[in-house]
């Protein structure tokens, strides 16, 4: 009887280890990227399952984004058109979001992982009073 019930802990253990995605009301600033500063205004929100958008340094950008555990896949990603002279800058930001492996949720920080091995921490704007 104890295998039975500690088999079924075991079982239960990933499944509560299990990632979800962050409350749709929480604004994440991108702080860092590959560990330097990051300047400017970089925001990302999850506004439903499944779901991904945010404001570039230049366009509002949306699309799918799919979470399992710490794995976690973004993209196709779209965004608005406008020029700006950060245009550079944004494409390197969408070309690192669609290339995220892995996302891990600690407190208000948000670590985004690619498969090249870059970073992108986002931390969580404080609630407005």
């Amino acid at each position: 009887m104890r295998y039975l019930v500690l088999s079924a802990a075991l079982a239960a253990a990933p499944m509560a280890m299990a990632q979800t995605q962050p409350d749709p009301e929480t604004e994440f600033r991108l702080e860092e990227m590959d560990g330097a500063p990051y300047e400017g205004d970089v925001t990302l929100v999850f506004p439903e399952e499944e779901r991904i958008a945010g404001q570039g340094p230049c366009n509002r950008f949306m699309g799918r984004v799919v979470w399992d555990g710490e794995s976690m896949s973004i993209g196709p990603l779209v965004a608005t058109m406008m020029a700006c002279p950060n245009l550079d800058a944004e494409k390197t930001l969408l070309k690192a979001l669609e290339a995220v492996e892995t996302g891990v949720l600690t407190g208000d920080e948000l670590l985004l992982t690619t498969s090249e091995g870059g970073t992108l921490l986002y931390r969580a704007d404080a609630a407005p009073e």
